[in-house]
């Protein structure tokens, strides 16, 4: 039994893609502020941002295990 390949929406989904695209491409890149930096680490040092208190966890170290084995 031979069957009509379908697109399932394709077309519709690329032609709400390229919509998307143009809609964005007519919107005024503006550039950032020349003080955006300045200002950022501004309200960095105001809320006493503290790099020993930071929640990122450390890298693992190369050799290391996700999951500590089991001893046999």
């Amino acid at each position: 039994m031979y069957a009509v390949p379908g697109n399932d929406g394709f077309d519709k989904r690329v032609n709400s893609v390229a919509g998307l695209l143009r809609l964005l491409d007519a919107m005024p890149a503006t550039e950032p502020p020349a003080d955006l930096t300045l200002r950022t680490l501004q309200r960095i040092e105001e809320r006493g941002w503290d790099a020993t208190r930071a929640t990122t966890p450390a890298p693992l170290q190369p050799g290391a295990h996700l999951e500590p084995r089991r001893p046999t």
